[in-house]
Formats: structure tokens, C-alpha cells, sequence
């Protein structure tokens, strides 16, 4: 029987592809139960689609409902358009339905037919007042008062009638038809008892005709769109129903499939999960067992290792694997630590004699080291101190001319700043000139218009006087002058209207008046303290050009202070640091001495170690 010996590079990378193997097997189901979940969520957008387009008519129907309530001629001809569209619309989007929508079907003719009868009777009753039956009655009525002209009495009364005829068109109803149609006849009744029957009869018979014809088509129209309504509502109820099914029914049908689809992908992953995994746990179950048998061998042998037996070989494998070249290279590692073992021995010999010659030389160099270490640590100290004490010098007279300059760029500052400031209060003092002529002119304008007004008050009071003279004229007259009467009281309440107006708004200009000499007094202080704060910024930038003169000499004379304490210092600090380089390089020699006795200590020490721990090994 034949036996596979695979190395563990080989295991690994079987190991991989079986893991790779599990994951695509997963991956797999995993991407087959997504594209079934798609396809659910497909049905499910059909079926929202679906609903959407029964929401969108159902829109579109009283759109339409309310374009027909506010129709106008221009826009006849889109409107029938679009009406012409509606059952095609209505067709398309119930085929789209999935369920029966026969009854719906049938609701929608009968939708049709009676929002065509009542945009009819609306178009024969006009779509404004100057078409159709509308348009017929203002053409009657118009002819009418014009035959009527210059009789006054008979334009009233038929003024009368056409008010009833507005309260009529407004809100119709069987009491404004009755008032209309009692009206009608009462003129009639009126022309035919004076005499001017046969002059205005046809005239009024036509009008009377019209005004018929706008009743009976005006109720018409109102019964046709009351039966609109209720087909309208039955219409748009059963739209609603048939969306909240569509997408209801189809939506929880959806659910269910992809409920069930998730359940047997869920089953299948699980499933196929558990082989890959079994599968894994045997394969590194057998790779465990066989890499531990072979570690456990060279972890054997490497202990002996450690333990100084380097005359032992650890045995290799006759197929050649990762641990079998381990073992090889383990056994070349040995060998040639047994050579370096022979060869440290030789080595620690000879450099136990060198060390006790070195220790020898070294004392004699460490006693010499101290005493020039002593002799250069005084002088050292010394020269700090000198630099010390210029430096501080120094910093001083720096601080100094710090100081100085910073005043004359502040005194600099200080004289800019003033003289922006009196620009500021020039500028300042213009604009309350400026202020001061506009407030003059203000209060002269106020003044005139105090006169117009006292002119339109004087007006109004002859226009009431006149009014009351025609009213009074009127009255005299009798019935004949009671529309002048009207004119008369009319004109009189607003002339009075005017005057109260005049009164209040000469108050308001009383008031602006006040405010206005009130303003030129502010003002006029205003500018006397402008003119005072420019003075006094003046003087101010005297004095302090003065400081900045005085601040630049003081700072020339601390310049020349400031450059010879300089001179001092750079040369005790040349001084300083010359020593300390001596005395750096006498710390740095002396430390290497005693770090040079004390390396020598450890060579001694650590040749006595390694002699000790070459002893050890057996070679």
C-alpha cells in the first residue's frame, strides 16, 4: 500500500484549498439565495409599482375634477386633451392589475359619461360671463339698458333686477330664482302699466327668454356635477381599496417567498458549514499529531544540546521535508559549535595574560590623570564667574535698550493714533455740518407743507358746503333727485374724511417740527465738542513727538553701553570656554582610564567565566 509523505508546506497549502473550497461552496449558496431574495424584492417593487400607478390615476381624476371647476376657454383645449387621455389611462393601469378590476372598470365609464354631460352643460352655460348661456343673458340686458337710457326711474328697477340676477349666478338657489323671476315680471308688469310696453316688450321678452334658459341650464349643471360627485367619490374609494390590496396581498405573498427563501439558504449554509468544518478538524487533527511526534524527537535532541553534549547527531528522515532540513541544519549548528568550543578554550588562555599586563600600565596612568583633573577644575571655576558676571552686565544694558525703544515706538504709535484720531474728529465735524444744513432745510419743507395743507383743509370745507347745498337742492327735487342726493352725501363724508385727515397730518408735522429744531440744538453741541476734542488732540501730538525725541537719544547712548559690555563678554566667554574644553578633555581622559581599569576587571572576571563554562561542554 502506498503511502503519500507530504511536506508541511504541502499540508498548508492543501489546508488552504480546502478552506477556499468551503468558502466558494458558501459563497455559492450565498449568492443564490440573494438572487432569489432579488427576485422577491423585484415582485415586491412590481407590486408597489403597481399601487403607485393606482395612486397616480386616482391623482390625475381629481386634477382633472378640479381644472373642470375653474375651466377657462383658453385652456379648453388641453383640458379636452387631456380628458381624451384619461380612458386610455385608465385601461393601461388596470391591465397593469393583477387582480379583477371588472366592477372598477365599470365604475370608470360611468365616470366618463357623466364628467363629459356635466363639462357640456358647464360650456353651454359659459365657461365666463360673456360666453354661452351667460354671455346670451349680458348681451339681453346689455341691449336693454342701452334702450333704457335717460330713464332714470326704469334704470333703477332694472339695476334692481340685474343685482338679483348677480345674487342668482352667485348662489343659486329656488329662493334667489324666485326673487329673480318675481322681479322680472314686476318690471314687465311696470312697463306695460306706463305705457312703454310695446317699446321695450321684445327687448325685455329676450332678456326674460335668457334669463330662463341660465336658470334651467345653471340647475341642470348642478345636478349633473352632484351625480359626478358621488360617481367621482365611488370612483376614488375603489381605486383606494383595489391599491391597499394590490399592495397588500402581493406584498405579503413577497414576504412569504422570501421568508422561505431565507430559511433554505440559512439551512443549506448551516449544512455545508458543518461538512467544511468537519473536514478542517480531521485534516489539522492528522497534521498535529504527525508535526508532535517529530518536534517532540528534536526538542529531545536540543535539550542534550543545551545540557553540553555536542557528541551526539540528531537522526534525519528519509524524506526530505521542512523538519527533515531542520534536523540537517540543526546537526551542521552542533558540529561547528563543537569547533568553537575547542578554539575559546585556546583563546580565554591568552587573554588572561594580556589582561594582567594592561591592569599594570593603566594604575600609572590614572594617578597622573587626577592631578592635572584638579589644577584645571580652578582655573575653570574662576572664568565662569568673570563670564557670569559680564553676561548679567549685559543682559542688563540689553533690557535697557529694550526698554527705550519699545517707549519711542510706542510714543510713534501713540502720535499716529492721535493724528487718525483728529482726522476721525474732522471728518466727524463735517458730517455735523452736513446734519446741521439738512436739518434747517427739513424744517423749511415742514413749513410748506403746513401751508398745503391749511390750502386742502380750506377746500374740503367748501366742498361740504357745497355738498350740503346739493344734497339740500336734491331734496327739493324729490324721487327724481335721490341718486344726486347720494352723490351729494357721498362727497360730503369724504370731504369731511379730508379734513380730519388734514388735521391729523398737520399734527404730525407740528410734531416733526419740534424734532426737528430739537435736532439743530444737538447738533449745533455736537460740533462745539468736536471742535474742542481736536484742539486738545493737537496738543497732545505735540507732546508726544516730544517724548520720541528724548526716547531716541536715550536709546543711541544705551547702543553704545550695550556694544562694549558686548566686547567683554565675547572675550571672557572665549576664555571660559577654552578651559572648559581642557578641562572637558582631562574629565574625558580620566574617565576613560578608570573605564579602561574597569573593563580590564571584567576581562579578567569574564576569562574566568568562559573558562568555566568551556569546561562544561564535552567535545
Amino acid at each position: 500500500m502506498m503511502k503519500w509523505h507530504l511536506t508541511f508546506q504541502q499540508s498548508l497549502w492543501g489546508l488552504l484549498a480546502l478552506v477556499i473550497l468551503g468558502m466558494a461552496t458558501l459563497m455559492t449558496i450565498g449568492m443564490r439565495g440573494l438572487h432569489q431574495q432579488n427576485q422577491a424584492f423585484a415582485e415586491v417593487g412590481n407590486t408597489a409599482d403597481q399601487a403607485l400607478d393606482l395612486l397616480a390615476l386616482e391623482a390625475e381624476i381629481l386634477q382633472l375634477e378640479l381644472a373642470r371647476r375653474d375651466l377657462s376657454t383658453d385652456e379648453l383645449v388641453e383640458f379636452n386633451a387631456r380628458l381624451a387621455a384619461l380612458p386610455t389611462s385608465i385601461a393601461d393601469t388596470l391591465a397593469s392589475v393583477s387582480l379583477d378590476t371588472a366592477d372598477l372598470a365599470r365604475i370608470a365609464d360611468r365616470f366618463m359619461a357623466s364628467f363629459t354631460a356635466t363639462l357640456n352643460d358647464q360650456i353651454a352655460m359659459g365657461l365666463s360671463a360673456t360666453e354661452g348661456q351667460q354671455g346670451a343673458l349680458a348681451d339681453s340686458a346689455a341691449v336693454l339698458s342701452y334702450e333704457l337710457e335717460g330713464l332714470g326711474a326704469l334704470v333703477t328697477r332694472f339695476n334692481d333686477v340685474r343685482s338679483l340676477e348677480k345674487d342668482f349666478v352667485i348662489q343659486p338657489s329656488p329662493d334667489s330664482t324666485e326673487r329673480w323671476r318675481t322681479a322680472i315680471s314686476d318690471f314687465a308688469a311696470n312697463l306695460e302699466r306706463i305705457g312703454f310696453d310695446d317699446e321695450f316688450g321684445d327687448f325685455l321678452a329676450d332678456y326674460q327668454a335668457a334669463a330662463v334658459a341660465l336658470i334651467s341650464g345653471r340647475f341642470a349643471m348642478d345636478e349633473s356635477s352632484a351625480e359626478l360627485a358621488v360617481i367621482s367619490n365611488d370612483l376614488i374609494a375603489a381605486l383606494t381599496t383595489l391599491a391597499r390590496r394590490t399592495a397588500g396581498e402581493q406584498l405579503q405573498l413577497a414576504q412569504e417567498q422570501a421568508r422561505a427563501q431565507v430559511g433554505i439558504q440559512q439551512f443549506s449554509m448551516v449544512l455545508t458549514g458543518a461538512v467544511v468544518a468537519v473536514l478542517l478538524a480531521g485534516v489539522i487533527l492528522l497534521l498535529s499529531r504527525r508535526l508532535q511526534r517529530r518536534i517532540n524527537a528534536l526538542l529531545a535532541f536540543l535539550n542534550s544540546v543545551a545540557s553540553g553534549d555536542l557528541r551526539e547527531r540528531m537522526p534525519v528522515a528519509r524524506h526530505d521535508d521542512e523538519l527533515g532540513a531542520l534536523a540537517r541544519g540543526i546537526n551542521h549548528m552542533v558540529e561547528a559549535l563543537s569547533g568553537l568550543v575547542v578554539g575559546l578554550q585556546s583563546s580565554n588562555q591568552q587573554l588572561q595574560r594580556m589582561a594582567s599586563m594592561m591592569e599594570e600600565h593603566i594604575a600609572g596612568i590614572k594617578s597622573a590623570g587626577e592631578s592635572l583633573h584638579e589644577r584645571s577644575d580652578a582655573l575653570a571655576s574662576a572664568m565662569e564667574e568673570v563670564s557670569a558676571t559680564t553676561d548679567q552686565v549685559a543682559k542688563s544694558a540689553a533690557l535697557v535698550d529694550e526698554s527705550t525703544r519699545g517707549a519711542a515706538e510706542a510714543a510713534t504709535q501713540g502720535g499716529q493714533v492721535i493724528g487718525q484720531a483728529i482726522d476721525a474728529m474732522q471728518d466727524i465735524a463735517d458730517t455735523v455740518a452736513n446734519i446741521d444744513q439738512r436739518a434747517g432745510h427739513l424744517g423749511e419743507h415742514s413749513e410748506k407743507i403746513g401751508a398745503v395743507l391749511e390750502l386742502i383743509n380750506g377746500i374740503a370745507e367748501k366742498t361740504s358746503l357745497l355738498a350740503l347745498n346739493a344734497a339740500i337742492e336734491s331734496a327739493r327735487v324729490g324721487e327724481a333727485g335721490r341718486g344726486f342726493a347720494v352723490v351729494a352725501d357721498e362727497v360730503r363724508a369724504l370731504a369731511e374724511q379730508t379734513a380730519g385727515a388734514t388735521g391729523d397730518i398737520g399734527q404730525r408735522i407740528a410734531g416733526i417740527q419740534t424734532d426737528t429744531r430739537a435736532t439743530i440744538e444737538a447738533v449745533k453741541n455736537a460740533r462745539d465738542k468736536v471742535e474742542l476734542g481736536s484742539k486738545l488732540g493737537s496738543e497732545a501730538l505735540v507732546a508726544v513727538d516730544g517724548i520720541r525725541t528724548t526716547s531716541g537719544e536715550s536709546s543711541k547712548r544705551m547702543d553704545e553701553v550695550r556694544v562694549a559690555v558686548d566686547e567683554v563678554a565675547t572675550t571672557t566667554s572665549t576664555m571660559a570656554q577654552d578651559m572648559d574644553q581642557i578641562a572637558a578633555l582631562v574629565n574625558e581622559q580620566q574617565s576613560r582610564v578608570v573605564e579602561l581599569l574597569a573593563v580590564t576587571k571584567d576581562v579578567h572576571a569574564e576569562a574566568h567565566g568562559l573558562a568555566d563554562g568551556v569546561s562544561q561542554f564535552k567535545v
